[in-house]
This record gives structure tokens, C-alpha cells and sequence, in this order.
């Protein structure tokens, strides 16, 4: 199982800035546990929407969005991910991955903070 990229341009965006380590730790343990891999967002440079919280802009990249509509039980992956991992102890409401929608369809939001570890 490898990771994947929608797009030519998902993965340029992916490879613009440094990834954080933890979001790299993130992505080996995703594949370690078999869940896919498809990247529909990665880096950008701008908000792209008004709730957008502005991580996927930060450097080194903290964020990444991967496909759910390929999933069979998207909110068992949601919750593996986030029974394995803790994204700040200080901020225990806070989840590494989020199964949302933001309009444009519903994806997996993961996301990391220097805090982030593995439970």
C-alpha cells in the first residue's frame, strides 16, 4: 500500500515545504495499519474557505486531507486513528483526525501539533 496524490499538483503542494516530524510519524503509521492513502490536500498558501483554521498554511506542514469515499466505514478508520494518537494533551477535545465536510465533500482532516503523540 502506497501513498497516493489526487492530483500532479496535490503532490507538488505536498513537497513545497518541510513536514513536521510527528505529521511524518503520522503518515508511517497510517501505513503501517493498512489505511489508505490519498491525498486531496496538502500545502497551500491561502485560506480556502471561512472556517478554515489556516494549518494547512503553516511550515512545516502540519495537515494533510485524505480521500474517505473509497473507506467502507470511515468513522471506525476515524476512530483507530484517534484511539492510536493524541493531538495535545493540553487540549484533550482536540483529535488528530476529523471526518468532515467543509462543502466540497466529506474527507479525513488529519492533523498534528508539536505536542502530538502516539497513545
Amino acid at each position: 500500500m502506497n501513498i497516493a496524490f489526487k492530483s500532479d499538483n496535490i503532490f507538488k503542494n505536498f513537497c513545497k515545504v518541510p513536514h513536521h516530524p510527528v505529521l511524518d510519524d503520522l503518515i508511517c503509521w497510517l501505513h503501517e495499519n493498512k489505511i489508505e492513502r490519498i491525498v486531496t490536500s496538502a500545502y497551500r498558501a491561502n485560506k480556502i474557505h471561512p472556517a478554515d483554521s489556516g494549518i494547512h498554511t503553516t511550515n512545516p506542514l502540519r495537515a494533510i486531507d485524505l480521500r474517505s469515499w473509497t473507506i467502507r466505514n470511515p468513522n471506525i478508520v476515524r476512530d483507530k486513528i484517534n484511539n492510536a494518537w493524541l493531538y495535545d494533551p493540553a487540549r484533550p477535545g482536540k483529535k488528530v483526525c476529523v471526518y468532515h465536510t467543509t462543502g466540497r465533500g466529506y474527507h479525513f482532516h488529519l492533523q498534528v501539533h508539536d505536542n502530538t503523540r502516539l497513545k
